[in-house]
């Protein structure tokens, strides 16, 4: 049997020393936001990203609060559309000192 994949996979690898908790990915055109719950330390989690929304090419936007409600915003990839699949990765290898986090992302990870 095999199986065909539909939507990309976002894996978020925690790389801080930190739980990161409550992360979310947007996209203009999306019904919900999508979002992560908690991320402990040295851990990956995955989301798929439904992109039937996305009628026309648009950006995948990650968002957070820090513990002072401050709202930090990353664009993590800028053509998504529907029947994009390719998988997105983010590291968060540290936190900044206005509490944002620093990234590095790799796109187009795998194209199942």
């Amino acid at each position: 049997m095999v199986f065909s994949k539909f939507f990309p996979i976002v894996y978020v690898h925690n790389l801080t020393n930190n739980t990161i908790e409550k992360i979310h990915f947007k996209f203009e055109g999306m019904r919900s936001d999508i979002s992560i719950k908690k991320i402990k330390v040295k851990s990956i989690k995955s989301e798929a990203i439904i992109t039937k929304g996305a009628k026309e090419e648009t950006e995948l936007v990650m968002y957070y609060y820090d513990e002072n409600n401050n709202k930090h915003e990353h664009i993590i990839f800028d053509r998504l559309v529907w029947g994009y699949r390719k998988d997105i990765k983010i590291d968060i290898i540290g936190i900044n000192e206005d509490n944002s986090y620093k990234l590095k992302i790799e796109t187009d990870v795998i194209d199942s």
